[in-house]
């Protein structure tokens, strides 16, 4: 398991030899938002894994189309699990009177006519490289702007991708 809260992988049991699976997961993206009451939430992604030896970076460092499993769960005011296994998107609601998850939104795609939007965080701008700039201004200075979104919460920001009638461009940097 990796998480961007350690620097190691985490191995679960003490022998992860035969472990079948990895998993990368943020679990809590969005944090610095708690105080203002924003939207947090836990992405994760789920690999297999060759069993044959002790657990490291090789077994997470897969390509995406290599991930078995992959979603994230949004923490707000209510509390939805976005999940795919590769054959669809679908959404499950927390159903707080049954303590149940209630599928909610299946086949879930990215409207075919969105509205444009790019989310990033331009407090960061002096640090981009210059396609990643000039990306932004050419968004900024299109006859008809796109609109800009950011919220310092990817989960927050790819359920408005998915829930809204939204064409989003998001970016999102590590700074070193």
């Amino acid at each position: 398991m990796v998480s961007e809260e350690e620097v190691e992988p985490v191995h679960v049991e003490n022998d992860s030899s035969g472990t079948k699976y990895c998993i990368a997961f943020d679990p809590l993206d969005g944090s610095s938002n708690i105080d203002c009451n924003v939207s947090t939430g836990t992405i994760f992604g789920i690999y297999h894994r060759e069993a044959a030896q002790q657990g490291g970076f090789k077994d997470i460092l897969q390509p995406g189309n290599q991930l078995i499993a992959a979603g994230y769960c949004m923490y707000g005011n209510s509390t939805q699990l976005v999940l795919t296994w590769g054959n669809g998107v679908y959404c499950f609601t927390l159903d707080p009177t049954i303590g149940a998850f209630i599928l909610s939104h299946k086949n879930m795609r990215i409207p075919e006519n969105p509205k444009t939007i790019y989310s990033c965080n331009e407090g960061n701008y002096a640090y981009w490289d210059r396609a990643s700039k000039a990306f932004v201004d050419e968004c900024k200075n299109k006859p008809v702007p796109y609109n800009a979104r950011y919220v310092g919460s990817m989960v927050l920001q790819r359920h408005v991708a998915v829930f809204m009638p939204f064409k989003s461009a998001a970016m999102h940097w590590c700074q070193s």
